[in-house]
């Protein structure tokens, strides 16, 4: 657990702001502020502390995600798009409450371009994302069609105890 989660989490909560920083354009003071309040934040930390390792792994991705969001917006191409998907890919892996704040992050960045020139913006750079969230949709059916199938009332055969059981983790990254 240390080698696969705690260590890359730690060590990309500290290398994903300055690259996210770097990329919009910020000298290396705010990169280095940048890295050190993602990382030493109190949420990041009781991730750390409490063991949520999945989760802390997911937070340490989401800056990369955001930012190449960002990039698909400003160039929509090919090369752009497949490390964009993979990279949302791993974070809707780790935690899809994380993904979903990166895409609503990322909206918020373009926002004052689309409002800018709100047509010619669509039909030139916005048109990606059809594909994209096509994509993201067929790589994420793994757990949509499960989570649709589940019937009003449906309790599960196998339990874990009396306080988890198997439905719990459907719905909770840890109980």
């Amino acid at each position: 657990i240390r080698f696969v989660f705690y260590l890359p989490a730690i060590i990309l909560a500290c290398l994903t702001p300055v690259i996210f920083a770097k990329n919009l354009g910020y000298g290396a003071i705010v990169q280095f502020f940048a890295a050190l309040v993602y990382t030493l934040n109190t949420y990041f930390l009781l991730l750390i502390d409490g063991g949520q390792v999945g989760v802390a792994l997911a937070y340490s991705i989401l800056p990369l995600a955001v930012l190449f969001l960002y990039r698909l917006a400003q160039n929509p191409t090919y090369k752009v798009f497949f490390p964009a998907l993979v990279v949302l890919t791993l974070l809707v892996v780790s935690d899809v409450r994380l993904a979903t704040i990166a895409i609503f992050f990322g909206a918020l960045l373009i926002l004052p371009e689309v409002l800018a020139k709100p047509q010619s913006y669509f039909l030139k750079k916005l048109r990606i994302f059809i594909p994209f969230s096509i994509a993201m949709v067929a790589i994420s059916l793994y757990w949509i069609l499960p989570l649709f199938r589940i019937q009003p009332g449906f309790i599960p055969p196998v339990s874990l105890g009396s306080f988890v059981s198997i439905f719990h983790s459907l719905f909770l990254f840890h109980s």
